[in-house]
């Protein structure tokens, strides 16, 4: 759960980003993944998280999500 706040946090900040030259509001989905037992390789783990994150877009972005 820590791992998902720190990730809540940071979209948050980025949400808050103001870049005068821009009229835009900027936004991030993250997928999460954690080191399971059954993950065996890293590419598996970034896979997860991968999958997490386009749950989030497909949620309508800007949003986390745990594998």
């Amino acid at each position: 759960m820590k791992r998902y706040l720190i990730a809540e946090r940071l979209r948050e900040v980025i949400r808050e980003i103001n870049i005068p030259q821009i009229e835009a509001n900027i936004t991030v989905s993250i997928g999460i993944s954690t080191l399971e037992d059954d993950i065996k390789s890293l590419d598996e783990l970034i896979l997860r998280a991968d999958k997490a994150m386009y749950v989030a877009k497909n949620k309508g972005r800007n949003n986390c999500q745990i594998a």
